[in-house]
């Protein structure tokens, strides 16, 4: 051991440890020289045997060694520890350890940039982020990012976000522009965050979605569970279970509102729902409420023209609302007829057709999901006779039925009789149809003998066919009806976007001489009940019913 050394330890062990002092310059000092000593040493010795010969030392050396090593660890805080962890700074506790996250799911075209670059790189699956890197998704394309405490965030197609904190007590995931969905398993001692236009949507628990439109300057947030708070320049909501929060960023107005069936079911939140489950977040097997009609019988007559049906509905989820025969009902009224969705029973009047009538009824839980329908048959009698088709005279209609959804086919025969001004096919749902009054197709010829409804909503259906009169006049039904169960369209196919284009058509063959050629595109759907086009000679900004308007096909 070198001469300066072994004075340092004598020097040492004549110190009362008692009213020792040792200042940062000696410990530093100190430090400095073992650490060199200890290097000298090993780069002097060529052979094990040497290296034990050098721990061979005198044993009272050695016992001083100790000693000084001892009374430098309890009174320098720690000397051995500072001497391992030469020039490394501060104590690594102190600071907290931040998150990463894994890019476990990858659907088309999708990229990252790792924080502090410029360069977007393709992305794989399996690839690892950390605080400040960016994912940016393609069109048609999506991606799921799993952080190491299990929360996940789930990407659409044409989003980017960025992971701005990843420290495990507040993550912040800033939100560029496009679709995600958050499934939060964080603790609640921790915050997880979305934020984008300067609004944050903080979890308490939860999943949810955070759509930024940076082109209309909105955000809107809509809760699948628990609880959300959105927040905008000081104005706060608590946004709770099937709400969703409606954020106009350029006027700074923040409204919450009841979530559509649509937006709760709609592509990316379906597509979401099956991740849940495959993570076990959700139970797959959902039945949906349970029905039970207690009158009238199943096979019960009647002469009168309504029946009161009653029952009750039964689930372990909150209760919606229960549709009998295509009509929705969704509370009762003040006289306690219609559904009640707090004890689940119902009382409501259904319209009865001559002849057999079926009246079906279907329940839906809070989440729309809809349980088994429940069915019963009542016949309504009549006193009045059944005319008997003559071998020369007859109307009748020959067949009917539902081709696809919202849509009603109807055909008829008739002999014996003319309809010069066409004919009507109406239709109704628990009722017998009649014009004016029931949903009509007309068809202006009398040679028609068949005629097709679209854009119906769900219902089982009465159908029949009148001779029309031209004067807003059925003058003869057909002698018989025919019901069809029709499953409704979906009101999410309505278009998005409508321009109207208006071209002088004069020069082309026109009843009155005064043509106009209108040119309608629209796009993110179609026009499933068709356009109204209105039109005025005065008013700049036409509107429906106000100005003349026309009736134009889907």
């Amino acid at each position: 051991m070198p001469e300066n050394l072994e004075n340092l330890l004598k020097e040492a062990r004549s110190v009362d440890s008692k009213t020792l002092v040792v200042d940062r310059e000696f410990k530093e000092s100190l430090r400095e020289r073992l650490y060199n000593n200890y290097l000298n040493q090993v780069s002097e010795r060529r052979s094990i045997m040497a290296k034990l010969k050098t721990i061979t030392l005198n044993w009272k050396v050695m016992f001083l060694s100790v000693a000084v090593l001892l009374i430098v660890a309890g009174v320098a805080g720690g000397g051995i520890f500072l001497l391992m962890n030469k020039n490394k700074g501060t104590d690594s506790n102190s600071r907290e350890v931040l998150l990463a996250a894994d890019l476990a799911v990858v659907d088309g075209s999708v990229q990252i940039k790792k924080s502090g670059e410029e360069r977007w790189m393709e992305a794989v699956q399996g690839d690892k982020l950390e605080q400040g890197d960016s994912v940016k998704i393609g069109s048609d394309s999506r991606a799921v990012i799993i952080l190491d405490n299990g929360d996940a965030v789930r990407l659409n197609n044409e989003s980017e976000v960025n992971l701005e904190s990843m420290q495990p007590s507040s993550i912040v995931v800033s939100q560029v522009s496009g679709e995600s969905y958050s499934r939060v398993a964080s603790s609640d001692a921790n915050t997880y965050t979305i934020k984008g236009q300067g609004v944050e949507a903080q979890a308490m628990g939860t999943a949810y979605i955070f759509h930024s439109d940076e082109e209309k300057k909105e955000v809107r947030v809509y809760v699948y569970e628990s609880d959300v708070k959105v927040s905008l320049s000081g104005n706060e909501e608590d946004v709770t279970e099937l709400k969703k929060a409606l954020v106009d960023v350029e006027k700074g107005e923040l409204k919450v509102e009841d979530m559509k069936e649509k937006e709760y079911k709609d592509e990316f939140a379906k597509w979401n729902m099956e991740k849940d489950v495959e993570e076990g977040y959700t139970d797959p097997s959902i039945d949906g409420p349970a029905v039970e009609i207690t009158a009238p019988k199943d096979g019960a007559a009647t002469k009168d023209d309504a029946v009161a049906v009653k029952g009750t509905v039964t689930d372990d989820n909150e209760l919606r609302k229960i549709v009998v025969n295509g009509k929705i009902y969704e509370s009762k009224n003040e006289k306690g007829k219609g559904f009640d969705p707090v004890d689940g029973t119902f009382d409501v009047n259904v319209a009865l057709s001559k002849g057999k009538n079926t009246i079906k009824v279907t329940a839906y839980d809070i989440y729309w999901n809809a349980g088994k329908t429940a069915a019963v048959t009542v016949t309504r009698e009549s006193d009045e006779p059944t005319p008997d088709p003559t071998p020369d005279k007859y109307f009748y209609v020959e067949s009917a039925y539902s081709p696809a959804a919202g849509k009603i086919y109807v055909k008829w025969v008739m002999s014996g009789y003319s309809a010069p001004s066409g004919f009507k096919a109406v239709a109704a749902v628990g009722s017998m149809p009649v014009y004016p009054g029931s949903k009509y197709v007309y068809m202006s010829s009398g040679s028609a003998r068949e005629a097709t409804f679209t854009n119906l909503p769900a219902g089982t259906y009465n159908v029949r066919v009148c001779i029309y009169n031209g004067s807003g006049e059925c003058i003869m039904y057909t002698t018989n009806y025919k019901s069809v169960n029709v499953e409704g369209v979906d009101e999410g196919d309505y278009a998005t976007s409508i321009i109207v284009n208006a071209f002088d058509a004069a020069s082309e063959k026109c009843s009155s001489g005064h043509c106009a050629k209108i040119v309608i595109t629209i796009s993110g759907g179609s026009a499933p009940k068709g356009f109204k086009v209105a039109w005025s000679k005065t008013n700049t900004s036409p509107i429906y019913p106000v100005d003349t308007a026309q009736l134009f096909g889907g």
